[in-house]
Protein backbone atom coordinates (compact mmCIF):
# COMPACT_ATOMS: atom_id res chain seq x y z
CA UNK A 1 0.00 0.00 0.00
CA UNK A 2 1.12 3.28 -0.68
CA UNK A 3 -0.14 6.79 0.32
CA UNK A 4 0.24 9.11 -2.12
CA UNK A 5 -0.59 13.35 -1.20
CA UNK A 6 -2.86 15.61 -3.46
CA UNK A 7 -3.56 18.73 -1.96
CA UNK A 8 -2.72 20.43 1.62
CA UNK A 9 -4.55 23.09 2.21
CA UNK A 10 -3.17 26.07 4.86
CA UNK A 11 -5.98 28.81 5.81
CA UNK A 12 -4.56 32.40 5.60
CA UNK A 13 -5.19 35.57 7.36
CA UNK A 14 -8.70 35.96 8.04
CA UNK A 15 -9.55 32.65 8.63
CA UNK A 16 -11.51 30.36 5.80
CA UNK A 17 -15.57 29.41 5.74
CA UNK A 18 -14.74 25.73 4.43
CA UNK A 19 -12.36 23.84 3.35
CA UNK A 20 -12.73 21.99 -0.17
CA UNK A 21 -10.82 19.33 -2.50
CA UNK A 22 -12.10 18.62 -5.92
CA UNK A 23 -11.26 17.07 -8.78
CA UNK A 24 -10.30 14.25 -6.58
CA UNK A 25 -8.55 11.09 -8.92
CA UNK A 26 -10.23 7.84 -9.17
CA UNK A 27 -7.15 5.44 -9.28
CA UNK A 28 -6.94 5.00 -5.54
CA UNK A 29 -8.69 2.27 -3.02
CA UNK A 30 -9.68 4.67 -0.31
CA UNK A 31 -9.02 8.38 0.68
CA UNK A 32 -7.27 9.80 4.42
CA UNK A 33 -7.71 13.58 5.36
CA UNK A 34 -5.06 14.82 7.92
CA UNK A 35 -6.93 17.76 9.71
CA UNK A 36 -5.19 20.20 12.21
CA UNK A 37 -7.86 22.73 13.31
CA UNK A 38 -9.49 25.10 15.08
CA UNK A 39 -13.00 26.91 15.42
CA UNK A 40 -13.53 30.45 16.01
CA UNK A 41 -16.80 29.44 18.12
CA UNK A 42 -16.94 30.43 21.57
CA UNK A 43 -17.13 27.26 23.01
CA UNK A 44 -14.70 24.11 23.50
CA UNK A 45 -15.14 22.02 20.24
CA UNK A 46 -17.09 22.73 17.23
CA UNK A 47 -19.07 19.90 14.71
CA UNK A 48 -17.48 19.29 11.28
CA UNK A 49 -19.73 18.97 8.81
CA UNK A 50 -19.08 17.33 4.92
CA UNK A 51 -20.57 17.79 2.06
CA UNK A 52 -19.81 14.75 -0.35
CA UNK A 53 -19.77 15.44 -3.85
CA UNK A 54 -21.31 19.08 -3.57
CA UNK A 55 -24.06 17.83 -0.95
CA UNK A 56 -24.86 17.29 2.69
CA UNK A 57 -27.65 14.60 2.15
CA UNK A 58 -27.47 11.26 2.33
CA UNK A 59 -24.70 10.52 4.97
CA UNK A 60 -25.08 9.65 8.46
CA UNK A 61 -23.19 8.34 11.10
CA UNK A 62 -22.62 7.33 15.08
CA UNK A 63 -20.14 9.00 17.37
CA UNK A 64 -19.14 8.24 20.75
CA UNK A 65 -17.08 10.54 22.90
CA UNK A 66 -14.93 9.91 25.85
CA UNK A 67 -14.04 12.63 28.16
CA UNK A 68 -12.18 11.91 31.64
CA UNK A 69 -13.14 8.70 32.36
CA UNK A 70 -16.52 9.15 30.63
CA UNK A 71 -17.93 7.64 27.32
CA UNK A 72 -21.16 8.86 25.88
CA UNK A 73 -22.63 8.15 22.14
CA UNK A 74 -24.85 9.06 19.77
CA UNK A 75 -25.96 6.44 17.27
CA UNK A 76 -27.30 7.58 14.27
CA UNK A 77 -28.86 11.08 13.45
CA UNK A 78 -25.60 12.97 13.31
CA UNK A 79 -26.53 13.69 9.58
CA UNK A 80 -23.55 14.98 8.11
CA UNK A 81 -21.43 15.26 10.88
CA UNK A 82 -17.89 13.89 10.41
CA UNK A 83 -16.29 14.83 13.39
CA UNK A 84 -15.40 17.63 15.99
CA UNK A 85 -12.69 20.20 16.32
CA UNK A 86 -11.27 22.57 18.88
CA UNK A 87 -12.62 25.63 19.39
CA UNK A 88 -11.86 29.21 20.78
CA UNK A 89 -12.80 28.26 24.20
CA UNK A 90 -10.37 25.35 24.37
CA UNK A 91 -6.39 25.87 24.89
CA UNK A 92 -5.23 29.82 23.53
CA UNK A 93 -3.04 28.65 20.28
CA UNK A 94 -3.89 24.71 20.34
CA UNK A 95 -5.37 22.61 17.18
CA UNK A 96 -7.40 19.53 17.42
CA UNK A 97 -5.73 16.38 15.26
CA UNK A 98 -8.43 14.65 13.46
CA UNK A 99 -7.74 11.69 10.94
CA UNK A 100 -10.52 11.12 8.81
CA UNK A 101 -10.58 8.17 5.99
CA UNK A 102 -13.19 6.99 3.29
CA UNK A 103 -13.15 3.60 2.28
CA UNK A 104 -13.73 2.36 -1.16
CA UNK A 105 -14.09 6.27 -2.22
CA UNK A 106 -14.83 5.46 -6.17
CA UNK A 107 -16.40 2.54 -6.02
CA UNK A 108 -20.11 1.58 -6.81
CA UNK A 109 -21.01 0.81 -3.88
CA UNK A 110 -21.98 3.06 -0.23
CA UNK A 111 -19.22 4.79 0.57
CA UNK A 112 -18.26 4.07 4.46
CA UNK A 113 -16.23 6.46 6.44
CA UNK A 114 -14.47 6.96 10.27
CA UNK A 115 -12.80 9.82 12.14
CA UNK A 116 -10.80 10.26 14.96
CA UNK A 117 -10.39 13.47 16.84
CA UNK A 118 -8.07 14.59 19.57
CA UNK A 119 -9.09 18.06 21.48
CA UNK A 120 -6.66 19.52 23.71
CA UNK A 121 -9.43 21.58 26.50
CA UNK A 122 -6.65 22.08 29.33
CA UNK A 123 -3.62 22.61 30.53
CA UNK A 124 -1.01 19.42 31.20
CA UNK A 125 -2.03 20.19 35.25
CA UNK A 126 -5.59 19.91 34.22
CA UNK A 127 -5.26 17.52 31.45
CA UNK A 128 -8.74 16.50 30.38
CA UNK A 129 -9.12 16.10 26.68
CA UNK A 130 -12.06 15.13 24.26
CA UNK A 131 -11.57 12.29 21.91
CA UNK A 132 -14.45 11.89 19.40
CA UNK A 133 -14.69 8.74 17.01
CA UNK A 134 -17.17 8.97 14.02
CA UNK A 135 -18.51 6.14 12.32
CA UNK A 136 -20.28 6.77 9.04
CA UNK A 137 -21.99 6.03 5.26
CA UNK A 138 -23.05 8.10 2.44
CA UNK A 139 -25.31 6.21 1.05
CA UNK A 140 -24.89 6.77 -2.92
CA UNK A 141 -23.11 4.40 -4.94
CA UNK A 142 -21.32 7.49 -7.02
CA UNK A 143 -17.44 7.78 -6.93
CA UNK A 144 -16.43 10.64 -4.33
CA UNK A 145 -15.26 13.31 -6.44
CA UNK A 146 -15.22 16.17 -4.03
CA UNK A 147 -15.40 16.56 -0.43
CA UNK A 148 -16.01 19.93 1.32
CA UNK A 149 -15.39 20.38 5.31
CA UNK A 150 -17.34 23.50 7.22
CA UNK A 151 -17.66 24.01 10.86
CA UNK A 152 -19.57 26.57 12.55
CA UNK A 153 -17.78 30.36 12.50
CA UNK A 154 -14.93 28.63 10.27
CA UNK A 155 -11.88 27.63 10.87
CA UNK A 156 -9.00 30.01 11.66
CA UNK A 157 -5.36 30.89 10.24
CA UNK A 158 -3.15 27.87 10.39
CA UNK A 159 -5.61 24.85 9.77
CA UNK A 160 -3.97 22.65 7.84
CA UNK A 161 -5.51 20.13 5.92
CA UNK A 162 -3.95 17.12 3.43
CA UNK A 163 -5.90 14.62 1.34
CA UNK A 164 -4.17 11.24 0.33
CA UNK A 165 -4.71 8.67 -2.05
CA UNK A 166 -3.99 5.52 -0.86
CA UNK A 167 -3.69 2.27 -3.49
Amino acid sequence: MAMTLLETIEVGSGGATALEFTDIPQEGLHLCILLSARSSMAQDDNGLGVEINGSSANSNAARLLGYNTTVTGNVGGVANGISQIAADNSNAGLFSSTVMVFSSYASNRQKRYSSESAIPTSTIATYRPLTYIYNGVWNQTAAITALKFTSGDGFMEHTTASIYIIS
